[in-house]
């Protein structure tokens, strides 16, 4: 497309120039580097799904600090997840390798120690939801936390982001991964925060009920607080005076924590937002080439002034950083691939699926069809991570206002799915049996199966 727009409809250069006018933008903007090594520091956010984070007037939290960020740098609009799984997703992201390939890979942190940068993380690293994990992720490197001095102490990123600075090594430059915190959103959040609810639109594939609603609205705080997170560490950045010379990342991890999006290969599980900010280069641009997270270990070692290994399936965005424009900027990124393989548990059995997105499609190959892709609905009631929306459309999921949604979000899925991004967003309507179609989906079968050849996945034997 010639100028992209985000999820509403909103032209994305125009939004941009508002923001720059409106006094928006981070002070790393137009500076020049006057070294080759920058410090990195990559900010990763969790539950948070790129639909309701595309900068424009109609986005329906308030996040300053992100809209700021975007500002001053590039905001990749269709970027996706190697793995729909939080951990393998996180493990892409560290090793720039896809899960099927991570087995024993060399993370990107090992390599920037070696070459004399100083390692450390704040906040979650590797494995989510696991507060007693953290410190033991020695493959980031030091773990800093200070805690603030509140009635329920919290985590304070700022404390412990000047911590971690302050044990910096004269002159040495340093990786950071700040993993931002999730607090569980107490109900009625959203009504506090003053989310509209007349005017929130839930997904297609959710029954448009107020109980969804109003979850969906609670929700929504959850990116407004990462958010207020995210700028304690840009504030500690203008205040240590490294914002020129820092590239800061943002993404996250995983999509949104609710269902047909968790854990899922649907736009709203695996595509997640992406801003690079790199000193010396301008801001206020965006990139609507389709973007793998297993570009970014190629993209932060050539930041060090590294050559990437052949090896990686991911390719370096630092030409798309260092072109001015924005729009469609590398037509050679003209397909990814996704993937979920599940964890069984009580009411999973092990789910492996692939997709292969292109400009205009989405491919989805099912290899247990004969599974239920989010659990055997008849143990998921009572189940404590069901969400209020999954338990109302497991209540009712024989009326005929509730059939619908159950099915598309806990029914058995064909063996393949096929969906025309253009005209069907929220992966509605698959065109897998139509046979005006055939032709594309062989093409994106033949395509999914020759890459997974090619990257050593067993899947790609599959026919």
């Amino acid at each position: 497309m010639a100028e992209a727009e985000d999820r509403f409809g909103c032209n994305l250069k125009q939004i941009f120039t508002l923001l720059l006018l409106l006094g928006y933008g981070y002070a790393m903007q137009a500076q020049t580097v006057s070294e080759p090594r920058v410090n990195i520091l990559v900010i990763v956010a969790e539950n948070m799904p790129a639909a309701y984070m595309a900068p424009g007037p109609e986005k329906p939290v308030r996040t300053p600090a992100f809209d700021s960020l975007a500002a001053a740098g590039v905001w990749f609009s269709q970027v996706f997840l190697a793995s729909a799984d939080p951990l393998a997703s996180r493990l892409s992201l560290l090793t720039g390798l896809y899960p099927w390939q991570a087995s024993g890979a060399v993370p990107m942190t090992r390599t920037l120690r070696e070459q004399g940068y100083y390692t450390g993380y704040l906040g979650t690293g590797l494995i989510p939801d696991n507060p007693a994990h953290r410190g033991a992720d020695t493959l980031l490197g030091t773990y800093v936390a200070r805690m603030d001095s509140g009635l329920l102490p919290r985590y304070d990123f700022a404390a412990s982001f000047r911590a971690l600075l302050d044990t910096l090594p004269a002159g040495e430059r340093f990786f950071c991964w700040a993993g931002l915190d999730v607090p569980a959103p107490a109900p009625g959040a959203g009504r506090r925060a003053e989310i509209d609810l007349k005017t929130l639109r839930p997904p297609a594939f959710w029954p448009d009920q107020y109980v969804v609603r109003n979850e969906l609205a609670d929700y929504l705080t959850t990116l407004e607080a990462q958010d207020r997170q995210l700028q304690a560490l840009l504030d500690v950045l203008q205040e240590r005076q490294l914002t020129t010379s820092t590239l800061v990342v943002f993404t996250a991890a995983s999509g949104m924590p609710l269902p047909r999006a968790a854990g899922e290969l649907y736009d709203y599980g695996v595509r997640v937002p992406l801003i690079i900010c790199q000193p010396g280069q301008p801001g206020a641009r965006y990139c609507d080439d389709l973007i793998s997270l297993t570009d970014l270990a190629p993209t932060l070692l050539e930041a060090a002034a590294l050559k990437p290994p052949r090896t990686l399936p991911g390719t370096s965005l630092g030409p798309i950083l260092r072109r001015k424009k924005s729009g469609s900027l590398d037509k050679d990124r003209d397909a990814i691939v996704y993937a979920r393989d599940g964890n069984p548990d009580t009411c999973h059995a092990a789910y492996p699926a692939r997709a292969l997105r292109t400009r205009d499609w989405a491919y989805m190959h099912h290899y247990a069809a004969d599974q239920w892709p989010a659990g055997d609905p008849s143990c998921l009631p009572g189940q404590p991570a069901l969400s209020e929306t999954g338990a109302l459309m497991l209540r009712y999921q024989k009326q005929p206002d509730y059939r619908p949604a159950f099915e598309k979000t806990y029914g058995k899925r064909p063996a393949e799915e096929l969906y025309r991004m253009a005209d069907d967003r929220d992966q509605m309507r698959s065109l897998a049996a139509d046979v005006s179609y055939v032709r594309v989906l062989s093409r994106h079968r033949k395509a999914l199966r020759r890459f997974l050849r090619h990257t050593g996945d067993p899947y790609g034997k599959i026919k």
